[in-house]
C-alpha cells in the first residue's frame, strides 16, 4: 500500500515537472541530478543518453563548456568558475545565451537540505523585443537632431494647436 502511494506520488511529481514551461533540474545536495524535464534536455541539446540520475553536476558543466560557446578560456578554468557560480551562493539570478540563439533567465535556489533547483526560462523574444525598441529609439533620436528646428502639431481641422521652434515654445490652442 506504501509503496503505491509513493508511486502515485512520483507520478504526480512528474507530471508536474514536465508541464511546466520552463526547463527544470535539480539537485541533492552533493550536487549529482536527481530530476530533470525535457524541456531542460532540449533546450542544452544534449546528446541522447548523457543526462541520468546521479550525474555530477561537474560532468553537466563541463559537458556544456565543451559543447557550448563560453569562449576561449582553458575548459579546467572556466569549470572552476562556473561551479563557484552554481554553489558559491544562496540563491542566484542571471541571464545566459545558449548556443548563440537563445537567451534565458535563470534562478537558481539551493534547498533547505544543500541541493538546488535550477530553471531555465526562455526569454529570447523579450531579449529581441527590447533590441527592437532600443535599435528603433536611436533611429528616432538620430531623426530628431538631423530634423529641422521647429515643429509644429494640428488637430483633426489642421488648424495648429501648437508650435515649438528652437528659441521658443507656443502654445495656440
Amino acid at each position: 500500500m506504501l509503496d503505491q502511494a509513493v508511486n502515485e506520488n512520483e507520478r504526480r511529481n512528474r507530471a508536474v515537472i514536465e508541464n511546466i514551461s520552463q526547463a527544470v533540474v535539480l539537485y541533492n545536495n552533493t550536487r549529482r541530478v536527481m530530476i530533470w524535464n525535457k524541456q531542460y534536455e532540449d533546450i542544452f541539446q544534449y546528446q541522447k543518453g548523457f543526462l541520468h540520475a546521479f550525474l555530477s553536476n561537474g560532468d553537466i558543466i563541463r559537458y556544456l563548456i565543451t559543447h557550448g560557446d563560453y569562449g576561449g578560456k582553458n575548459v579546467k578554468v572556466l569549470l572552476q568558475e562556473r561551479i563557484k557560480i552554481a554553489w558559491g551562493r544562496k540563491a542566484v539570478q542571471y541571464e545566459i545565451n545558449i548556443f548563440g540563439n537563445k537567451t534565458c533567465k535563470v534562478v537558481a535556489p539551493l534547498t533547505d537540505d544543500g541541493g538546488g533547483v535550477t530553471t531555465y526560462a526562455d526569454i529570447t523574444e523579450r531579449k529581441n523585443a527590447d533590441e527592437a525598441i532600443k535599435r528603433s529609439e536611436a533611429r528616432f533620436r538620430d531623426y530628431a537632431k538631423v530634423a529641422s528646428d521647429w515643429y509644429w502639431e494640428q488637430n483633426s481641422d489642421l488648424r495648429f494647436t501648437s508650435k515649438l521652434d528652437s528659441d521658443t515654445s507656443i502654445s495656440i490652442a
